[in-house]
């Protein structure tokens, strides 16, 4: 009868399972998880037909170096992200919609409740026809930033906006799908509410 916890699979696959879930755990530290899986493979017949069980013992310190080389979100990509952030509401705040749309991608899309506009010129042209003056800019706020990494070159950053103006206050939330680019990190995504 099978094992439920080892599917029958390839040896293969169960190794590189094994190998990318043991880094997974030694960076969350759910150190279980890995020796789950191990005592899983030593169990296998499918996996040690294929394997000498004595090796098997030693694939952690040798797959482990392999599958952790992938680059990872670091605490200064989250500062470059941060800063970008306060970047744009400096801009924003100098009546600068230009120096405003340097952190976006160049193949930026912005979606809305009610539209959605796609590359940087769209879009800063949008921002322009809708905030044509400094008096219809206002006074830009961002709070309650959030950001998560999304892989090494991805990133996720939530937060709430506020537009203070002499008329009115405006405010919403926004969620920016972040990329890294040779410039640097740039809004790819732009769902504002």
């Amino acid at each position: 009868m099978a094992d439920p916890c080892c599917p029958q699979q390839k040896p293969w696959a169960i190794l590189r399972a094994f190998a990318h879930s043991t880094c997974l755990a030694i960076s969350c530290k759910e150190i279980p998880l890995s020796v789950n899986i191990v005592s899983c493979a030593i169990q296998n017949p499918t996996v040690m037909h294929h394997f000498d069980r004595s090796k098997v013992l030693i694939l952690p310190l040798v797959l482990l170096p392999i599958s952790c080389t992938t680059p990872s979100f670091t605490s200064e990509d989250h500062l470059a992200i941060r800063s970008g952030m306060q970047q744009q509401e400096q801009a924003w705040n100098r009546g600068d919609i230009p120096g405003f749309m340097d952190m976006y991608a160049d193949s930026v899309c912005f979606i809305s409740a009610k539209e959605r506009t796609c590359g940087k010129e769209g879009v800063t042209a949008r921002y322009a026809m809708r905030y044509p003056d400094r008096g219809t800019m206002g006074q830009l706020e961002f709070d309650r930033l959030e950001i998560l990494g999304a892989g090494a070159d991805h990133a996720w950053c939530t937060g709430r906006w506020r537009l203070l103006r002499i008329g009115d206050t405006l405010s919403g939330g926004f969620s920016l799908f972040w990329i890294r680019t040779p410039e640097g990190w740039r809004i790819l995504r732009d769902h504002t509410y």
